[in-house]
């Protein structure tokens, strides 16, 4: 220290200007080194999409295609088809007269099996009409299986507490 105070106060405040202009200058050169990585970064990505769009040109991408199993497509159809044939003899024997069920019933099943269950003497097939009307059947009873599961909000008397809340006026104004 010097005996003058004006000079003690001029060396201090050179010495704080040298340790605020080195923070300064580290502080730049970090940052700068950021700045650095991230213009890096953007190019790395900007020549990814590139390479990739120049790839996408060259060949289209084709998805792999999945496996089907004909077999059991074939299987699906074929218990389809026995459903609606059970369906539609179900529901020509329920119209028919008072004619004795049971053993009319049994021969009707047995008729209508799959091929592939049926013995070898084969299954006789039913007309367009009546397998129109048990692929109808289905799908009606498919449609009411599916409403059925829906759950809809319940409505007391057309009260409805969620929309008289959205429709309702403010308090606010």
């Amino acid at each position: 220290m010097s005996y003058s105070p004006i000079q003690d106060l001029v060396a201090e405040h050179l010495r704080r200007a040298r340790m605020l202009r080195a923070e300064f200058e580290d502080e730049r050169a970090r940052l700068q080194a950021i700045g650095d990585n991230l213009l890096a970064e953007a190019r790395a990505a900007e020549e990814r999409a590139a390479e990739q769009q120049a790839a996408e040109q060259q060949e289209p991408i084709t998805e792999p295609h999945p496996v089907i199993d004909f077999d059991a497509v074939r299987r699906e159809e074929q218990l389809r088809d026995a459903m609606a044939r059970s369906a539609a003899e179900q529901a020509r024997i329920a119209t028919s007269d008072n004619e004795p069920r049971t053993g009319r019933h049994r021969s009707a099943v047995a008729e209508h099996t799959p091929e592939s269950w049926a013995p070898a003497g084969g299954a006789p097939a039913l007309d367009d009409d009546q397998l129109r009307e048990a692929r109808e059947a289905i799908a009606r009873s498919a449609a009411a299986r599916r409403a059925a599961e829906r759950v809809e909000p319940v409505d007391y008397d057309g009260y409805d507490q969620e929309s008289e809340y959205f429709r309702g006026k403010s308090w606010f104004g």
